[in-house]
């Protein structure tokens, strides 16, 4: 637990811990703990944490508001951060899952399409 500095990175391991179970509402709630604990220097954690979120809004069948929180990750943090790309690219494979010809998922995939052409 030395590598845990304050609560806002607990909170971002209850969040884990609760959206690897499922508990949904659950890990939605230690998310948005989280986003208000971690110092604003932590831009890796709370992009992380955004990613999780996103997850766990998903996982409650929200996928207007997943999209919106997982497109409000700040681009340049997103490509620096390979946990950040895992994270969002999971995401889609599980939006797919979820809603394979929702309009929705339609906005997800030109959205990461667009993010794709303008840094190829």
């Amino acid at each position: 637990m030395t590598a845990v500095h304050d609560q806002g990175e607990i909170e971002e391991l209850a969040l884990s811990a609760h959206l690897s179970l499922g508990n949904f509402e659950q890990a939605e709630a230690h998310a948005h703990r989280s986003l208000v604990l971690l110092r604003p220097y932590m831009q890796r954690d709370r992009a992380i944490v955004t990613a999780r979120l996103a997850h766990a809004q998903l996982g409650q069948g929200d996928l207007e508001l997943a999209i919106a929180t997982a497109q409000s990750i700040p681009v340049g943090v997103f490509t620096r951060h390979p946990r950040v790309t895992r994270l969002l690219g999971d995401f889609g494979i599980k939006l797919h899952a979820a809603a394979p010809s929702s309009s929705f998922t339609r906005t997800w995939d030109q959205y990461t399409n667009d993010f794709r052409r303008s840094n190829a």
